[in-house]
């Protein structure tokens, strides 16, 4: 699993690049048997990444604190991303969220971690068997699925 550090450090760097996709690789998907018992997703053998597009989505969606308040959420910061690892190996709960804007298959993870609920999404890349982050919120409690 990538650490935490370099999960930070990524989505920081990660703010400045919109001309291309980059990517880290976080590890192996390692829960897959859950992911499929729960979602009818099997993504047996995939790598989970985090790249660029889904933390410039993310914070240019859920990083204003102000807009936040007003959905009833917290502002995400750079520093949430380091937590993906712990949100998607031992979620609360896990479900499929049907598909993103381009079609592909959604898998949302949420997680209690010190009150406040994290919802990780993250789309199918079946062609190239990964998982990677589309968009993280947070708030204070348990989402409902």
């Amino acid at each position: 699993m990538l650490d935490f550090i370099k999960i930070t450090k990524f989505a920081t760097e990660a703010m400045d690049i919109a001309d291309r996709r980059t990517q880290e690789i976080i590890g192996k998907v390692e829960n897959a048997a859950l992911i499929l018992e729960k979602t009818g997703l099997d993504v047996r053998g995939y790598t989970r990444v985090i790249d660029n597009y889904g933390v410039r989505h993310t914070m240019k969606q859920h990083g204003n604190e102000v807009l936040e308040i007003k959905r009833g959420q917290i502002a995400v910061t750079l520093d949430d991303f380091s937590k993906i690892a712990l949100i998607t190996s031992e979620p609360d709960d896990i479900f499929a969220d049907g598909k993103n804007k381009i079609g592909r298959d959604v898998i949302v993870f949420v997680k209690v971690i010190d009150g406040i609920g994290y919802r990780h999404v993250e789309e199918v890349r079946g062609k190239h068997k990964l998982v990677a982050t589309d968009s993280l919120r947070k708030k204070k409690g348990a989402w409902s699925a």
